[in-house]
């Protein structure tokens, strides 16, 4: 017979409070009244993007709900409002929270479709238990032949198989990628299956640098000094600059701009970083006199990237293993959050580890909620 399981009344949530965490006890979220097709999952891993590290310093009225701006989670569905065709209770899924899901990313939905799924109740992933949505629950492989908790890297992987439709053929063609944190990595693994010739990987950090050997960058260049970066590339590349710069930092204008200094006359600047204001001083000389396309990526398209990134994974054609290291614990969230910033040096992607894993015997569809 289906396992059983018995819900409990609260759960531990994580809230974003003056630059810190707090974990709170709160009432476990309620399907009734939802949208049908809302989904109650129970968190297993959630991973730190660097959006959240930015967030938890410059707080958006939405990451004021239980769970925080947290988006990279695995989880276990519980329960649906109605039936599903894409879920069952008791699958294992790569889970965007409901916050995530009303920051923006419906892409290609009509506006009624997002105002309906805009209706569910806000969570983030640093949660034990948050509410999502059929559509946005991604079903992991049965017999997973990664570590389940790697697939969180599915999430941030989805996003760059965005970025990367914009890019097009860079079969032969030179790609240098500014930043090594796990974006910059994943871009750099990315860039080498693509077909580049050289993939040049930027970072200031050495131990970032030796992740991205392993990612598959073919040259790697230490920053600190950016007259002595440009330099570099520009020997790596025979004088001409990189075809096309994937800017992997955000928060800072200058990075822009720094990236126009490193690509070549006519060439692609893709800015995927987090923007820090709503306006940049953009050396726009530099950028109509040489040519150079200014790309924005955000938001992956969901139905297709995400599954995508799953099975990449699954299939070894992208290794995230050099992203992990171990995971902290629910109870130290605060700790979590400080070490993305304190401990750059030694961990590239932050991990969370919130409830167990259940066993594959379990994730099979065949969960009973009492």
């Amino acid at each position: 017979s289906a396992p059983k399981i018995q819900l409990p009344s609260d759960m531990l949530a994580g809230f974003f409070e003056h630059d810190s965490v707090a974990l709170r006890r709160i009432p476990m979220p309620v399907l009734a009244d939802t949208l049908p097709g809302t989904v109650l999952v129970r968190a297993h891993v959630a991973a730190l993007c660097g959006s959240d590290a930015w967030y938890i310093q410059h707080l958006r009225s939405i990451d004021s709900c239980p769970g925080t701006s947290v988006h990279e989670v695995i989880g276990t569905v519980i329960a649906i409002n109605g039936e599903s065709s894409l879920v069952a209770p008791g699958d294992v899924v790569l889970a965007l929270p409901s916050n995530y899901m009303a920051s923006g990313i419906y892409r290609g939905l009509e506006a009624s479709q997002a105002a309906a799924l805009n209706t569910i109740p806000l969570y983030g992933g640093l949660c034990e238990y948050f509410l999502s949505h059929d559509t946005h629950v991604f079903r992991l492989p049965a017999a997973p032949a990664v570590p389940v908790q790697h697939y969180v890297a599915a999430q941030p992987l989805g996003t760059i198989l965005w970025m990367c439709r914009k890019l097009g053929n860079v079969i032969g063609r030179n790609v240098l990628v500014l930043g090594q944190g796990q974006n910059g990595l994943l871009a750099t693994h990315m860039a080498s299956n693509m077909g580049a010739k050289m993939v040049i990987a930027v970072d200031s950090v050495p131990y970032r640098l030796e992740c991205a050997k392993k990612m598959r960058a073919t040259h790697t260049v230490l920053a600190g000094d950016h007259a002595k970066v440009v330099e570099e590339v520009h020997r790596l590349t025979g004088g001409r600059g990189a075809d096309f710069v994937l800017e992997m930092i955000g928060h800072e204008a200058e990075i822009i701009n720094q990236s126009l200094d490193l690509v070549c006359h006519g060439g692609t600047v893709i800015a995927f970083g987090v923007p820090a204001a709503h306006e940049y001083p953009i050396n726009f000389t530099k950028l109509f006199r040489n040519n150079i396309n200014l790309v924005g990526s955000v938001f992956p398209l969901s139905h297709e990237d995400f599954p995508l990134a799953i099975d990449m994974i699954a299939q070894g054609r992208v290794d995230v293993a050099p992203l992990f290291n171990t995971p902290f614990l629910l109870d130290d969230s605060l700790a979590a959050f400080r070490a993305t910033h304190a401990q750059r040096d030694t961990i590239v992607k932050v991990t969370i580890e919130i409830s167990p894993v259940p066993p594959t015997a379990v994730r099979d569809g065949n969960l009973c909620v009492s």
